[in-house]
């Protein structure tokens, strides 16, 4: 890390400020007055240094969840693939009873946001159970998948081509998925 002419205290406000992204809170947890703290916090941030460092540190962080959970583009489209496409009808035998979560497929866990089992009793003498699971938010999955394969930003085509660069880029986001199984 290259040395940076930071004061402590505008050390410390980097470190809080990558805690949570809250300028005004990393401002007065730094120990700058509360009164002052989102302007302060503004105008720290619009330092280069304390840009470069911030932008180091979270280097730094990335390089550290990437070594140690691999967590990396590839294994969050992943994740993001797991939820969105999870069909809900792998989650019962053929009978119609629900699975038990040590059955299922690592894909298939990987959607499941909770699994519970409620015993059903009358006058006091068990008489059956319910089971529920409830799967993790599609839609939101979708989204990051679209964010992450940058569906979000302006498309340049041309006009004799309309369409055919998100069709591809759906197609190769599929081709990786798969290569990623």
């Amino acid at each position: 890390m290259t040395e940076l002419k930071l004061s402590e205290k505008q050390k410390r406000f980097c470190d809080e400020y990558l805690i949570d992204l809250n300028g005004t809170q990393a401002a007065i947890r730094a120990g700058y007055s509360p009164r002052t703290a989102d302007v302060k916090a503004a105008q720290l941030l619009k330092l280069p240094q304390i840009r470069s460092y911030i932008e180091e540190k979270k280097s730094q962080l990335n390089q550290q969840l990437e070594n140690k959970y691999l967590i990396n583009k590839e294994r969050v489209l992943l994740e993001y693939a797991r939820i969105a496409f999870a069909d809900l009808r792998c989650y019962f035998n053929p009978n119609g009873s629900l699975k038990e979560v040590t059955e299922l497929t690592e894909d298939e866990a990987a959607a499941l946001a909770s699994s519970e089992t409620e015993e059903m009793k009358e006058m006091g003498i068990p008489i059956g159970e319910t089971k529920k699971i409830k799967l993790w938010d599609k839609l939101r999955a979708l989204e990051g998948i679209r964010k992450v394969m940058g569906y979000d930003a302006p498309v340049k085509q041309d006009h004799t081509t309309k369409g055919e660069s998100l069709n591809k880029g759906f197609g190769d986001f599929l081709q990786q998925v798969n290569q990623v199984k």
